[in-house]
Protein backbone atom coordinates (compact mmCIF):
# COMPACT_ATOMS: atom_id res chain seq x y z
CA UNK A 1 0.00 0.00 0.00
CA UNK A 2 1.52 3.14 -1.00
CA UNK A 3 1.18 6.11 1.72
CA UNK A 4 0.78 9.84 0.65
CA UNK A 5 3.21 12.48 2.44
CA UNK A 6 0.28 13.92 4.98
CA UNK A 7 -0.51 10.02 5.68
CA UNK A 8 3.22 9.62 6.30
CA UNK A 9 3.77 12.68 8.47
CA UNK A 10 0.59 11.32 10.40
CA UNK A 11 1.55 7.81 10.77
CA UNK A 12 5.07 8.82 11.88
CA UNK A 13 3.18 11.75 14.19
CA UNK A 14 0.82 8.57 15.97
CA UNK A 15 3.90 6.18 16.11
CA UNK A 16 5.76 8.60 17.80
CA UNK A 17 3.17 9.40 19.95
CA UNK A 18 2.81 6.01 21.24
CA UNK A 19 5.95 5.64 21.97
CA UNK A 20 6.27 8.45 23.86
CA UNK A 21 2.54 7.14 25.88
CA UNK A 22 4.67 4.16 26.61
CA UNK A 23 7.96 5.93 28.47
CA UNK A 24 5.46 8.09 30.29
CA UNK A 25 3.44 4.96 31.46
CA UNK A 26 6.76 2.88 32.81
CA UNK A 27 8.50 6.01 34.08
CA UNK A 28 8.06 5.49 38.01
CA UNK A 29 6.01 8.36 39.22
CA UNK A 30 7.03 11.21 41.49
CA UNK A 31 5.78 11.09 44.62
CA UNK A 32 6.41 11.34 48.43
CA UNK A 33 8.30 8.06 49.10
CA UNK A 34 8.07 8.26 52.78
CA UNK A 35 4.17 8.17 52.88
CA UNK A 36 4.34 5.44 50.12
CA UNK A 37 4.78 1.54 50.24
CA UNK A 38 4.52 -0.88 47.37
CA UNK A 39 5.66 -4.36 47.11
CA UNK A 40 5.60 -6.52 43.92
CA UNK A 41 5.93 -10.28 43.94
CA UNK A 42 8.75 -11.34 41.19
CA UNK A 43 7.99 -14.50 39.56
CA UNK A 44 7.04 -17.68 40.47
CA UNK A 45 8.82 -19.81 42.58
CA UNK A 46 8.79 -22.36 39.98
CA UNK A 47 12.42 -24.08 40.68
CA UNK A 48 15.02 -25.38 38.14
CA UNK A 49 12.72 -26.08 35.43
CA UNK A 50 11.55 -22.26 35.48
CA UNK A 51 15.15 -21.95 35.65
CA UNK A 52 15.66 -23.40 32.40
CA UNK A 53 13.55 -21.98 30.82
CA UNK A 54 14.18 -18.70 31.58
CA UNK A 55 11.06 -17.51 33.75
CA UNK A 56 11.71 -15.77 36.66
CA UNK A 57 12.05 -17.29 40.03
CA UNK A 58 10.81 -15.52 43.12
CA UNK A 59 11.95 -12.42 44.61
CA UNK A 60 9.58 -9.32 45.90
CA UNK A 61 10.31 -5.64 45.22
CA UNK A 62 9.54 -3.11 47.88
CA UNK A 63 9.80 0.34 47.36
CA UNK A 64 9.46 2.57 50.69
CA UNK A 65 10.57 5.84 51.80
CA UNK A 66 12.97 6.84 48.98
CA UNK A 67 14.10 2.74 49.00
CA UNK A 68 13.52 0.53 46.27
CA UNK A 69 14.99 -3.15 48.09
CA UNK A 70 14.96 -6.51 46.04
CA UNK A 71 14.18 -9.25 48.73
CA UNK A 72 15.72 -12.75 47.72
CA UNK A 73 16.07 -12.42 44.05
CA UNK A 74 15.49 -15.71 42.14
CA UNK A 75 17.19 -16.39 38.81
CA UNK A 76 16.04 -14.15 36.15
CA UNK A 77 14.56 -11.44 38.22
CA UNK A 78 16.20 -8.69 36.57
CA UNK A 79 15.81 -9.48 33.36
CA UNK A 80 11.87 -10.24 33.99
CA UNK A 81 12.15 -6.25 35.91
CA UNK A 82 13.64 -5.05 32.60
CA UNK A 83 10.91 -6.91 30.54
CA UNK A 84 8.54 -4.96 32.21
CA UNK A 85 9.71 -1.39 31.61
CA UNK A 86 11.36 -1.11 35.45
CA UNK A 87 14.98 0.43 35.42
CA UNK A 88 17.27 -1.86 37.52
CA UNK A 89 19.25 0.81 38.28
CA UNK A 90 16.57 2.11 40.65
CA UNK A 91 17.53 -0.63 42.92
CA UNK A 92 18.67 0.78 46.06
CA UNK A 93 19.39 -2.56 48.24
CA UNK A 94 19.38 -6.37 47.84
CA UNK A 95 18.28 -8.73 50.57
CA UNK A 96 19.08 -11.97 49.91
Amino acid sequence: MKLSVAERRLFDAERSDYRNLLIDIRRPRQHDMANLVSLTCIGNAGGANAVNLGYPTGGMLLRVANRVILIDPGENCLASLNRNGFDPYEITDVVG
